[in-house]
């Protein structure tokens, strides 16, 4: 701890009162401010420990106050607002420590983005902690990574095209995660917030009047004038104005509204939760110390900084080699050339990110820039983020050094060595991103034999296919079709009036058909609906239950397809027999040369009937026990046979339609997922 002049006096003093007391009354005074309680977490880093009637009188009570700064400005005698410091918004020093356990959330987050129809990029940044401590700041209400004029610009453009969506947005300009551990639940435990339900019209809208002057009281010229970063606006001033705005243009109102329990519970329960929210919408938390009660808990926070593929976001190579060389320095059993290697790299590390930054901007904007905004990209060539919280990574190095490290290269031992990423958990993440690239560069399985046929007649051929590293997988076709996936609309029911089949698929294909997972349903012969196609297909799962070997090459395919989080949940209770499980759409029956998409469900030589919708139904619809039917049936001949199935078929349509409206009505708060 390095303390100077009369206040090393004064501490060096109090340090011998503090030597003179006994271990026992050590021990209680440490507890004071033990870190892993609320009360201790109090004391350290908010205001309150001068006014704790124990202290006032405890002796050595400045060494126990220099001891109490220096784990609350990491011994930098600052204020809270130093980027070396532990901060009351949860940034500070927080900002590059990487914790063993993000790296496999930001894999689960992956592969929820890959669920939703979204493709993730290589990674912007590496997942850091924020700790937001009891008493901690609320955090204003901003927007990140475009600046207010990029963002009015790509959000005109955005509405001048055909599909104006969110989805859209994201699918170009990326979106923004958080996974909430602890806390983050409510007003008075930091939970973050949006401003909404906010939609890319609406947003314009706003962003517009304020940019224009057209609100009172708002600094719009300054707000005009700002780079990239992260971009204050005081939305809760002008809710009002914005609301008023916003019916005038025939909108919805907007407000503040928690990401948290409460709100959006659907996809929350008490072990922590996932938030994402697109590119450019506005935000904020709540601090740790609300109106409502008296408690004051703290939020711990890992940041998922993942860029959506083919948007604006950008990916850094670097952030790479940084994992690789933190998860190096936190490990035991290395060699003192991989720890000397990691430890240079990462003390020269500030000058090895963003180097795009200043390249990203046209050169007639660079020209027209003011000399303090120039000044401020520079700076930012040389850190991790787009704000102070960043600068200064180097750091790192003496909090996570383990012990081997530090005793072949000198230094402390980290004290957040324990919690750290480590080596192997690294090598298990870059693993899975060369999955993902090679998933998403592959093509057609292989041919394999036929799964045995039940006495239903199903001969939907879903057999076994080789490991990836025997298939030898070729490059994606630049003529292939993008493979249709997301959020859409359900079917109308006129296409109930249609030639629309009844087929039999035995399970788990069937309910991974209809869950949209399997986009191949494999077939000896093809489909030929009078109507053309696309066709519509209703799902039947057959009278077999699912065998082992299904089961097991089921969850295979979805892990090759990127859907480990429905992999681990293959087993046989989850399906049902002798239903309607759902309905897909059919856009066409394809020889296995001709596939419009790359899919790891087909099996040559079958036809792939290639599915470009599905959707599940609420209540599966159990089948007459007259109907008797083999293969596949028209739903006109079911209805001549009076089975009832067409109203039955209607009703679960009309529940999807009211999700939709459901989904609409809250599409921009974001979308918050269980974390296991």
């Amino acid at each position: 701890m390095v303390v100077t002049g009369k206040k090393a006096v004064d501490t060096r003093a109090s340090w011998m009162e503090w030597l003179g007391l006994t271990n026992e009354q050590k021990a209680q005074y440490a507890a004071k401010i033990d870190l892993s309680t609320d009360e201790g977490l109090r004391f350290v880093f908010s205001d309150t420990l001068k006014d704790a009637e124990w202290f006032k009188d405890m002796p050595g009570k400045g060494f126990y106050k220099a001891c109490v700064q220096y784990v609350r400005f990491g011994n930098q005698g600052a204020a809270q607002g130093s980027p070396r410091a532990w901060m009351l918004d949860g940034f500070g020093l927080w900002a590059h420590l990487v914790p063993d356990i993000g790296l496999p959330i930001v894999i689960l987050a992956m592969n929820i983005l890959r669920e939703l129809g979204l493709q993730p990029g290589m990674p912007e940044h590496f997942p850091h902690i924020i700790y937001k401590p009891p008493g901690g700041a609320a955090l204003g209400t901003h927007h990140d990574q475009m600046s207010p004029m990029e963002l009015l610009s790509n959000l005109e453009i955005h509405l001048a095209t055909t599909d104006g969506s969110t989805l859209e947005w994201v699918k170009k300009h990326g979106c923004q995660m958080l996974a909430h551990l602890d806390g983050g639940k409510g007003e008075n435990d930091g939970a973050t917030y949006t401003i909404g339900p906010m939609t890319p019209a609406k947003l314009y809208v706003c962003l517009k009047a304020f940019s224009d002057g057209k609100l009172t009281d708002s600094d719009h010229e300054h707000w005009n004038s700002q780079p990239r970063g992260k971009i204050n606006l005081n939305w809760e001033n002008h809710i009002d104005e914005f609301n008023a705005i916003l019916g005038k243009n025939h909108m919805d109102p907007i407000g503040k509204i928690p990401a948290a329990p409460g709100v959006a519970d659907t996809y929350v329960n008490e072990t922590g939760h996932l938030l994402l929210w697109p590119v450019g919408w506005p935000h904020g938390s709540f601090g740790d110390s609300g109106s409502k009660g008296d408690v004051q808990g703290s939020r711990i926070t890992v940041t998922m900084p993942i860029t959506i593929a083919g948007s604006t976001q950008h990916e850094i190579p670097q952030i790479l080699d940084r994992l690789k060389h933190m998860g190096t320095l936190a490990t035991s059993g290395g060699s003192a050339e991989e720890y000397q290697e990691a430890q240079d790299w990462l003390m020269d590390s500030d000058r090895k990110v963003r180097p795009w930054l200043r390249d990203s901007i046209p050169d007639q904007q660079w020209a027209a820039m003011p000399g303090p905004q120039k000044a401020k990209v520079t700076r930012f060539v040389k850190q991790y983020a787009d704000g102070n919280s960043h600068a200064f990574p180097q750091v790192v190095c003496d909090f996570i050094r383990c012990q081997d490290a530090s005793a072949i290269l000198g230094g402390p031992v980290g004290p957040f060595q324990p919690i750290s990423v480590k080596k192997e958990t690294v090598n298990d993440y870059l693993a899975y991103l060369d999955r993902m690239v090679s998933t998403s560069n592959s093509g057609p399985s292989a041919s394999m034999p036929a799964v045995e046929e039940d006495d239903e007649v199903c001969d939907d051929d879903d057999g076994p296919i080789p490991p990836v590293e025997e298939q030898g997988l070729p490059m994606l076709n630049s003529m292939l079709m993008e493979r249709p996936r997301g959020w859409h609309k359900p079917p109308p029911v006129a296409v109930l009036n249609g030639d629309v089949r009844l087929v039999k698929v035995k399970q788990p294909w069937a309910t991974h058909l209809v869950m949209g997972l399997k986009d191949c349903e494999n077939r000896t012969w093809c489909l030929n609906p009078q109507t053309g196609f696309p066709a519509w297909v209703i799902v039947v799962s057959s009278k077999c239950k699912p065998k082992k070997a299904d089961l097991n090459e089921c969850s295979r395919r979805l892990l090759l397809d990127g859907h480990d989080l429905f992999a681990k949940k293959v087993t046989e209770s989850d399906y049902d027999i002798r239903v309607m499980v759902g309905m897909i759409q059919i856009q066409g029956c394809y020889a296995p040369d001709s596939l419009p998409w790359a899919t790891v469900w087909h099996n040559p030589p079958d036809f792939a009937w290639m599915v470009s919708d599905a959707w599940e139904f609420d209540n599966p619809i159990p089948l007459d026990k007259k109907d008797k039917f083999q293969t596949q049936i028209s739903l006109s001949t079911c209805e001549e046979k009076g089975y009832g199935y067409k109203d039955k078929i209607e009703q679960e349509i009309a529940l999807l339609e009211e999700e939709e409206r459901y989904e609409k009505a809250n599409a921009m708060l974001p979308l918050l997922v269980r974390l296991p």
